[in-house]
């Protein structure tokens, strides 16, 4: 997909996707939304994309991934919609999220996730994260004073926390 100045979403679900190669995604300004949902990648990189200014909704739910690294989508800073929900991720690096200033929905729920200690680096206060249906125990005060300012919403039902 390079070089398809009008290409505005691009709908890749279901089709047993292992491996993206990297700039896949390469000069594409309209690009706009992206969907692996339903698929068997185990990683993300962020070299897949390369000059998507316009992305804003990335569909990665439904896959094999096991972590998200730090800075893992610093290039795309225009994604407002991030689903990473029913994957395998046990672990999100703390600034796995850095660079993501529009974001507005992170969906994490069905994962394997035992803690949130995560950051957000969106500029808005309107920030909407779901991670129910996890393994969490427990989130300190301490993430909870560094989120607090950006959380508009946070879904955590189906945990076992320990309050």
């Amino acid at each position: 997909f390079q070089d398809l100045p009008s290409l505005a979403q691009v709908f890749l679900d279901n089709n047993k996707i292992t491996n993206v190669s990297p700039r896949s995604f390469n000069n594409l300004p309209k690009l706009t939304l992206v969907s692996f949902s339903g698929n068997k990648l185990e990683k993300f990189d962020q070299s897949w994309f390369y000059k998507t200014p316009r992305l804003k909704f990335l569909f990665l739910g439904m896959n094999r991934l096991r972590q998200i690294p730090i800075g893992a989508f610093i290039n795309l800073p225009a994604i407002k919609y991030l689903r990473l929900d029913r994957n395998e991720l046990e672990f999100v690096d703390k600034n796995a999220f850095i660079g993501l200033r529009n974001l507005r929905r992170l969906d994490l729920a069905e994962n394997k996730l035992k803690s949130f200690e995560f950051n957000l680096y969106a500029s808005s206060k309107s920030v909407s994260v779901a991670i129910e249906n996890n393994n969490i125990t427990y989130i300190s005060d301490e993430v909870l004073d560094i989120i607090r300012p950006q959380l508009s919403e946070l879904v955590i039902h189906d945990n076992p926390l320990q309050c």
